[in-house]
């Protein structure tokens, strides 16, 4: 595969060879939220955070999920963070410099990856 070279910024010009530069573009991609596993992540939610209702976001950013949903697979961003933690301090740490979650935030997460495992599996 041949692969376009691109200009470099003066900047990066001596830290990179062009030829190793991919620009990778693809179209955005998405699940459906009418799903089983979507409800069961609802009542999950919503069992932690009582009266709490998912909603579908898109995230201007590249996860593996564009792969996997090019092969079919369903694949959602999942979490339950703590209620001390507002939306703004968390997409403050994402992916920056001083990414973290909470201790609170890490263990609803994981027993609320737990329970969906074990509502949907079961």
């Amino acid at each position: 595969m041949s692969v376009p070279r691109r200009s470099i910024s003066p900047t990066l010009a001596g830290l990179v060879d062009p030829v190793d530069v991919i620009m990778l573009g693809a179209n955005a991609t998405l699940s459906p939220h009418a799903t089983p596993l979507w409800d069961v992540l609802a009542d999950v939610t919503s069992s932690v955070h009582h009266g709490a209702e998912l909603v579908p976001a898109m995230l201007a950013a590249w996860t593996d999920a564009s792969w996997l949903r090019g092969a079919g697979t369903i694949t959602y961003g999942f979490g339950l963070l703590s209620e001390t933690l507002t939306r703004v301090e968390y997409w403050s740490r994402f992916h920056g410099v001083d990414e973290r979650i909470d201790l609170e935030s890490l263990e609803l997460s994981a027993r609320g990856w737990h329970d969906v495992a074990r509502r949907f599996l079961c």
